[in-house]
Protein backbone atom coordinates (compact mmCIF):
# COMPACT_ATOMS: atom_id res chain seq x y z
CA UNK A 1 0.00 0.00 0.00
CA UNK A 2 1.53 3.68 -0.42
CA UNK A 3 -0.25 6.72 -0.21
CA UNK A 4 2.50 8.75 -1.39
CA UNK A 5 0.82 10.59 -4.02
CA UNK A 6 -1.30 13.11 -2.49
CA UNK A 7 -2.14 13.34 1.31
CA UNK A 8 -4.41 11.63 2.78
CA UNK A 9 -6.55 10.84 5.86
CA UNK A 10 -8.74 9.17 7.84
CA UNK A 11 -7.59 6.03 6.45
CA UNK A 12 -8.32 2.78 8.34
CA UNK A 13 -5.52 -0.11 7.32
CA UNK A 14 -7.30 -3.08 9.47
CA UNK A 15 -6.49 -6.83 9.79
CA UNK A 16 -4.79 -7.86 6.76
CA UNK A 17 -2.39 -9.96 5.69
CA UNK A 18 0.85 -8.74 3.70
CA UNK A 19 3.58 -11.05 2.38
CA UNK A 20 6.54 -12.45 0.44
CA UNK A 21 7.82 -8.78 -1.33
CA UNK A 22 10.94 -10.67 -2.22
CA UNK A 23 11.31 -8.84 -6.25
CA UNK A 24 14.88 -7.77 -6.21
CA UNK A 25 13.85 -5.03 -8.86
CA UNK A 26 11.24 -3.71 -6.38
CA UNK A 27 11.36 -1.62 -2.74
CA UNK A 28 9.95 -4.70 -1.10
CA UNK A 29 8.06 -2.17 1.43
CA UNK A 30 4.57 -3.78 2.50
CA UNK A 31 3.41 -0.04 3.43
CA UNK A 32 4.85 3.07 2.48
CA UNK A 33 2.51 5.95 4.50
CA UNK A 34 3.40 9.44 3.31
CA UNK A 35 5.85 10.83 0.98
CA UNK A 36 9.82 11.62 1.23
CA UNK A 37 10.28 15.54 2.94
CA UNK A 38 6.71 15.14 4.02
CA UNK A 39 5.29 16.01 0.37
CA UNK A 40 3.12 14.56 0.80
CA UNK A 41 1.55 13.37 4.23
CA UNK A 42 -0.90 11.01 6.02
CA UNK A 43 -2.90 12.02 8.68
CA UNK A 44 -5.56 10.78 11.18
CA UNK A 45 -5.43 7.14 10.45
CA UNK A 46 -5.27 3.75 11.75
CA UNK A 47 -2.96 0.84 10.91
CA UNK A 48 -3.93 -1.93 13.05
CA UNK A 49 -4.49 -5.48 13.64
CA UNK A 50 -2.11 -6.12 9.88
CA UNK A 51 0.02 -9.42 9.74
CA UNK A 52 3.01 -7.95 7.50
CA UNK A 53 6.29 -10.76 6.73
CA UNK A 54 9.03 -11.39 4.71
CA UNK A 55 9.56 -7.77 3.26
CA UNK A 56 12.79 -7.86 1.25
CA UNK A 57 13.71 -6.38 -2.34
CA UNK A 58 16.10 -3.91 -2.40
CA UNK A 59 14.80 -2.25 1.58
CA UNK A 60 12.04 -4.51 2.72
CA UNK A 61 10.59 -1.90 5.70
CA UNK A 62 7.46 -3.84 6.45
CA UNK A 63 4.91 -0.08 8.10
CA UNK A 64 6.86 3.56 7.17
CA UNK A 65 5.65 6.30 7.95
CA UNK A 66 7.14 9.10 5.91
CA UNK A 67 8.25 12.79 7.48
CA UNK A 68 5.05 14.65 8.31
CA UNK A 69 2.56 12.62 8.58
CA UNK A 70 0.92 13.03 11.91
CA UNK A 71 -1.95 11.73 14.37
CA UNK A 72 -1.54 8.31 13.51
CA UNK A 73 -2.08 5.38 15.53
CA UNK A 74 -0.03 2.20 14.40
CA UNK A 75 -1.69 -0.59 16.85
CA UNK A 76 -1.28 -4.20 17.06
CA UNK A 77 0.39 -5.49 14.40
CA UNK A 78 2.48 -8.28 13.90
CA UNK A 79 5.52 -7.46 11.79
CA UNK A 80 8.24 -10.02 10.84
CA UNK A 81 11.54 -11.15 8.47
CA UNK A 82 12.03 -7.84 7.12
CA UNK A 83 15.18 -6.35 5.47
CA UNK A 84 15.17 -2.85 6.76
CA UNK A 85 13.12 -1.96 10.10
CA UNK A 86 9.59 -3.69 10.46
CA UNK A 87 8.42 -0.38 11.92
CA UNK A 88 9.86 2.78 11.00
CA UNK A 89 8.03 6.01 11.79
CA UNK A 90 10.12 9.99 11.10
CA UNK A 91 8.47 13.05 12.48
CA UNK A 92 5.55 14.83 12.17
CA UNK A 93 7.21 18.25 11.09
CA UNK A 94 6.31 20.16 14.07
CA UNK A 95 2.35 18.28 14.35
CA UNK A 96 1.04 16.40 16.87
CA UNK A 97 2.66 12.76 17.50
CA UNK A 98 2.22 9.25 16.32
CA UNK A 99 1.25 6.43 18.75
CA UNK A 100 2.99 3.44 18.21
CA UNK A 101 1.49 0.93 20.38
CA UNK A 102 1.22 -3.00 21.15
CA UNK A 103 2.52 -4.19 18.31
CA UNK A 104 4.56 -8.10 17.78
CA UNK A 105 8.14 -6.80 15.67
CA UNK A 106 10.74 -9.22 15.14
CA UNK A 107 13.44 -11.33 12.64
CA UNK A 108 14.85 -7.78 10.90
CA UNK A 109 18.10 -7.65 9.24
CA UNK A 110 18.43 -3.95 10.97
CA UNK A 111 17.15 -2.68 13.80
CA UNK A 112 13.41 -4.10 14.80
CA UNK A 113 11.90 -0.55 14.65
CA UNK A 114 13.49 3.02 13.90
CA UNK A 115 11.19 6.03 15.17
CA UNK A 116 13.20 9.68 14.64
CA UNK A 117 10.60 11.45 17.04
CA UNK A 118 7.38 12.82 17.41
CA UNK A 119 5.79 9.16 18.71
CA UNK A 120 4.71 7.87 22.36
CA UNK A 121 6.29 4.55 21.64
CA UNK A 122 4.51 1.83 24.43
CA UNK A 123 4.19 -1.42 24.94
CA UNK A 124 5.79 -3.06 22.13
CA UNK A 125 7.85 -6.65 21.76
CA UNK A 126 10.44 -6.15 19.91
CA UNK A 127 12.94 -9.56 19.33
CA UNK A 128 15.43 -10.52 17.30
CA UNK A 129 17.38 -7.14 15.79
CA UNK A 130 20.48 -8.16 13.83
CA UNK A 131 21.58 -4.43 14.66
CA UNK A 132 19.07 -4.16 17.75
CA UNK A 133 15.98 -3.92 19.02
CA UNK A 134 15.03 0.35 18.57
CA UNK A 135 16.59 3.64 17.23
CA UNK A 136 16.64 7.19 17.10
CA UNK A 137 18.02 9.03 15.03
CA UNK A 138 17.77 12.95 13.40
CA UNK A 139 17.02 11.69 9.15
CA UNK A 140 14.69 14.13 7.62
CA UNK A 141 14.22 16.10 10.70
CA UNK A 142 15.22 16.13 14.34
CA UNK A 143 14.55 13.66 16.90
CA UNK A 144 12.42 15.72 19.34
CA UNK A 145 9.12 14.94 20.95
CA UNK A 146 9.71 11.48 21.68
CA UNK A 147 8.42 8.84 24.75
CA UNK A 148 9.52 5.40 24.78
CA UNK A 149 7.90 3.49 27.75
CA UNK A 150 6.66 0.26 28.59
CA UNK A 151 8.38 -1.96 25.69
CA UNK A 152 10.19 -5.63 26.03
CA UNK A 153 13.53 -5.52 24.02
CA UNK A 154 14.67 -8.99 23.54
CA UNK A 155 17.69 -9.23 20.85
CA UNK A 156 21.45 -9.78 20.18
CA UNK A 157 22.26 -6.70 19.27
CA UNK A 158 21.96 -3.32 21.19
CA UNK A 159 18.51 -2.89 22.95
CA UNK A 160 17.81 0.64 22.44
CA UNK A 161 20.28 2.87 20.37
CA UNK A 162 19.92 6.69 20.13
CA UNK A 163 22.14 8.98 17.65
CA UNK A 164 21.56 12.45 18.66
CA UNK A 165 23.39 15.33 17.90
CA UNK A 166 21.26 18.19 19.55
CA UNK A 167 20.16 18.46 23.64
CA UNK A 168 16.64 19.53 25.04
CA UNK A 169 14.77 17.57 22.88
CA UNK A 170 11.87 16.43 25.01
CA UNK A 171 12.91 12.76 24.93
CA UNK A 172 12.12 10.56 27.77
CA UNK A 173 12.85 6.66 28.11
CA UNK A 174 11.48 4.48 30.51
CA UNK A 175 12.13 1.39 31.79
CA UNK A 176 10.87 -0.72 34.81
CA UNK A 177 12.65 -1.47 37.47
CA UNK A 178 12.43 -5.14 38.14
CA UNK A 179 12.00 -4.09 42.18
CA UNK A 180 8.70 -2.62 42.09
CA UNK A 181 7.82 -2.40 38.35
CA UNK A 182 7.39 1.81 38.57
CA UNK A 183 9.05 3.49 35.60
CA UNK A 184 12.42 4.99 36.21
Amino acid sequence: ITTNTRDTSHLFVTRNHFHDFTNPNATGEAMYLGGNQGKPVMSYSVIAGNYVHDCGGQQGDGIELKQGSHHNWIYRNHVHDTNYPCIIAYGTGGFPRNVIEGNICYGSDQFVMQVQGDAIVRNNLLLDGRLGGLTSHDHQGLTQNLTVAHNTIITGGRGADTLLGGKGRDLLVAKDDKRDGRPQ
